[in-house]
């Protein structure tokens, strides 16, 4: 379940509880590691007795996150009867995430972050800070998004606990980055070859958004993943992915995140990295299909499918990197899990809950690594939806600083 302390002070005790817990299982879960390695002083050598004891603690702990300052404006919008305009919207927000990851050996992680959001959002974890009209949504929650236990093997991966989407997805059009689930994921890699295998699957529950349902109320999700990356050397790597994603909805209530509905969806994804010269260049497709339809009294309900084409040049790796690309997307209304996928393109739905279907639009993005962790990027959209004439352009500039 999303916890959200809405008072402040309630809110600062929630954060130095946060930590203070997350220092005790640091504390608890290396105390094995610092009886197995108790300091040994030779009797016959001269060694320094403090070098004997020096604590590995701060060898198993990594501190991060990432900062990002975004201006958005959303302009020439008309809603669904393609005739009443949408006020022209300004904005400022911001993203700020904190995270800590303590890795006592080899194969054994706990990973932990948290998120100052709107915990009725789960697709964003960003704060309006300045708008000039319109609901901001509650700013003053504080999310946990990762809370897992892993293990890393040779050629076996697991996690326990709360994780974002274990897949490889090359873009957010099927489902955002932001959403967090609660489960258990295992996956295994192996390679044949210059062919690289990766299996994945897992169950969880899904966030409830602003229902705000027990755990056992909520709806599920099984997913699994193949992906194949084959290494052409010069010639480039070629990755194909494809899996199904499984909605299971609970009946005794109603969930608004997934519309009360089941889904059977299929994501399949072709991409091709290369060289063209010194210029690395990144082409891709994916094609969508959701197996079950949308509801009976919908006239769109057989809207099931989606398309996605998109080319990048450049990279955003060091310091002085630039990257031009170009997205078109054609996603029918019932082709994804609405509530669950990207919240970027458009601002059809609510403050807290973007439809993220029933659309066709095109996104033109010019990104400049400033540092090897800090990037500027810009983005249009400019989107029709497909069943209805609703419409609307956005656009968006971020700053993000990695640590």
């Amino acid at each position: 379940m999303t916890q959200s302390i809405k008072p402040r002070s309630r809110l600062l005790r929630s954060v130095l509880a946060f930590f203070a817990a997350t220092a005790s299982l640091a504390c608890f879960t290396l105390s094995p590691a610092f009886a197995d390695k108790a300091p040994v002083i030779p009797a016959d050598t001269h060694q320094d007795a403090a070098a004997q004891k020096k604590s590995p603690l701060w060898d198993m702990i990594k501190v991060y996150g990432d900062l990002r300052l975004r201006y958005e404006l959303d302009y020439d919008s008309v809603r669904a009867d393609g005739v009443t305009p949408r006020d022209d919207r300004n904005r400022f927000r911001t993203r700020a995430r904190l995270g800590l990851k303590l890795q006592p050996s080899e194969s054994l992680l706990f990973d932990v972050r948290a998120r100052y959001g709107d915990s009725d959002s789960q697709q964003s974890p960003h704060v309006t800070f300045l708008q000039d009209g319109g609901p901001k949504g509650e700013q003053s929650d504080m999310v946990l998004d990762r809370l897992y236990l892993g293990f890393r093997g040779e050629n076996l991966v697991a996690d326990i606990g709360r994780e974002g989407l274990p897949f490889w997805t090359p873009h957010e059009l099927y489902w955002d980055a932001d959403v967090y689930l609660d489960g258990a994921s295992i996956g295994y890699k192996t390679a044949i070859g210059e062919t690289a295998l990766d299996i994945v699957a897992g169950f969880w529950a899904l966030p409830d958004g602003p229902d705000n349902y027990k755990l056992s109320d909520q709806s599920r999700l099984a997913a699994g993943q193949i992906k194949l990356t084959h290494d052409f050397g010069k010639r480039g790597k070629l990755t194909i992915a494809d899996g199904p994603l499984f909605i299971k909805d609970n009946s005794a209530v109603f969930n608004r995140t997934n519309d009360d509905i089941d889904y059977t969806i299929n994501a399949l994804d072709v991409q091709h990295q290369f060289m063209a010269g010194k210029i690395p260049v990144t082409l891709g497709a994916s094609y969508l299909h959701n197996f079950d339809e949308g509801p009976v009294a919908d006239p769109a309900r057989n809207d099931t499918d989606g398309y996605v084409l998109y080319g990048n040049l450049g990279k955003l790796a060091e310091k002085g990197d630039w990257l031009v690309g170009y997205y078109y997307a054609e996603i029918e209304k019932w082709a994804v899990s609405r509530f669950f996928a990207q919240d970027d393109w458009f601002r059809f739905g609510s403050a807290t809950q973007t439809r993220s279907s029933d659309f066709r639009g095109h996104e033109i993005r010019v990104a400049h690594a400033l540092a090897k962790n800090l990037n500027i990027v810009l983005r249009a959209y400019f989107v029709d939806t497909i069943s209805t004439r609703e419409d609307g352009n956005r656009v968006r500039l971020d700053l993000n600083y990695k640590f």
